[in-house]
């Protein structure tokens, strides 16, 4: 399953293109899900929801992924989801990898001045926990703000809440989105912490309603201040989850860790992590108990992953990728072994052609066939050994043993033009980077 010279660059044009085209956006039922499984500490469940999302570019997931890899301390797997949200200019995403960058005694002065620039622009639209400790040390000057929208932001981190109201009420007049948040956020803040209540510029209920909407959209303005909106005494399990939200989109920080067990310590006993509670306070509608996601085989002898398992001896899937440069085309026969419990094993034959010579890498791999929300069968698989591998020459490589990861989404054809009547479309993940997998069925017959 070794790739061949998987570039990253291949692997960008990849991801932006063929494979982001696969699936659209997770509907709310399955953020929601993976994010209820994550609250109950069951990691891997929130992964299964979350994983085959992120690869498909929601920002959502790809956070959630890379918390779960900081929970289990593996920075350099965090950073590699970091990147993915970062590159759609999530920058809780930008301002924890420059930060990191900034720390590392490994980087050059020219990466540090770099991480420098990225945490100087988050500062200016509100992140500036990571910058914190630099401006106290006098190791980083604080940006001075040139739009209006950037003045309205300094001036609410300072707590001149008058001027932030005007600035925000006429940006968001001149039609921008990011205004109205801000200015919702400012609006439950000033509602809570005064008494007599005052004169809002936004209504409090339309304040709270358009938070609340772009939170569960993402928005990590929205979800560090949808809290507020909420009485703390009154339904503080409300209160638990959106600081969760805000914790996993990345504001004010990736290092601290809301779970049940810390929410229990915060908040006693009042808190019910129940499906019914937290369908309730998460403002669902579209809702559904979660289901096991290991894949049971009780749908007859058609059932998809039965079928994809059933392929054996003669029959196996043909599968496609090609080289980093674009220029060669990576080839791969795989036999799968599914279980009842949605175990599942391979054996991958991956093969290229250089100067008339055919080269074959033989590799192992396992993990898990399941269903996800929207019940399209997956395969997720990370390799686990090279049973033997042929020597390529010398400008050539295979990549890192143990780097690769296959997750491919299993589709019915609508007219049989290769091979059988299902096809597997995914990414291939290696050392090297990403790439686009695609497999079809066939036979040694």
């Amino acid at each position: 399953m070794s790739g061949w010279k998987a570039l990253k660059q291949f692997a960008a044009i990849a991801v932006m293109g063929t494979v982001a085209c696969l699936i659209c956006r997770p509907s709310e039922a399955e953020f929601k899900t993976g994010y209820y499984w994550y609250l109950n500490d069951d990691f891997e469940k929130a992964e299964l929801e979350w994983r085959p999302w992120a690869f498909e570019g929601d920002v959502r997931a790809q956070m959630g992924m890379a918390k779960l890899k900081i929970l289990d301390q593996d920075f350099e797997g965090a950073s590699y989801w970091m990147n993915m949200a970062a590159e759609q200019g999530h920058i809780p995403a930008k301002a924890w990898l420059a930060f990191r960058q900034w720390n590392d005694a490994g980087s050059s002065a020219a990466e540090k001045a770099e991480a420098v620039k990225t945490l100087q622009a988050a500062d200016l639209q509100g992140y500036n926990w990571y910058n914190r400790q630099l401006y106290s040390g006098g190791q980083l000057k604080r940006p001075q703000p040139k739009t209006r929208l950037e003045r309205g932001i300094r001036d609410f981190m300072v707590g001149d809440g008058v001027l932030a109201e005007k600035l925000f009420l006429e940006d968001m007049k001149a039609g921008s989105g990011k205004a109205k948040t801000w200015l919702a956020c400012l609006t439950v803040i000033k509602a809570k912490q005064s008494e007599p209540p005052p004169s809002l510029a936004m209504p409090f209920d339309d304040a709270k309603s358009h938070l609340i909407t772009e939170m569960l959209a993402g928005d990590p303005v929205a979800a560090d201040c949808a809290d507020d909106a909420v009485d703390e005494e009154a339904d503080p399990n409300a209160i638990y989850l959106w600081n969760g939200l805000s914790d996993l989109y990345g504001t004010p920080s990736m290092v601290f860790t809301l779970d049940a067990g810390s929410a229990r310590l915060l908040y006693g006993d009042e808190i019910d992590t129940s499906w019914k509670n937290f369908s309730s306070d998460m403002y669902a509608t579209d809702l559904h108990p979660p289901k096991d996601q290991v894949f049971k085989f009780d749908k007859g002898p058609r059932d998809i992953l039965a079928y994809v398992s059933a392929r054996q001896g003669a029959d196996y899937w043909a599968c496609e990728t090609v080289s980093g440069d674009g220029t060669k085309e990576v080839g791969a026969q795989i036999q799968f072994d599914i279980q009842p419990d949605g175990t599942a094993t391979a054996t991958a034959t991956s093969g290229v052609w250089l100067s008339g010579k055919w080269y074959s890498n033989v590799t192992s791999l396992s993990g898990r066939g399941y269903l996800n929300r929207s019940g399209e069968p997956i395969l997720d698989l990370a390799e686990t050994g090279v049973i033997s591998q042929d020597v390529l020459p010398d400008e050539y490589s295979w990549s890192e043993a143990g780097s690769s990861e296959l997750l491919v989404f299993v589709e019915r054809q609508s007219s049989f033009e290769e091979g059988g009547e299902y096809v597997m479309n995914g990414t291939l993940t290696t050392s090297f980077g990403v790439s686009p997998y695609h497999c079809y069925e066939a036979s040694k017959s």
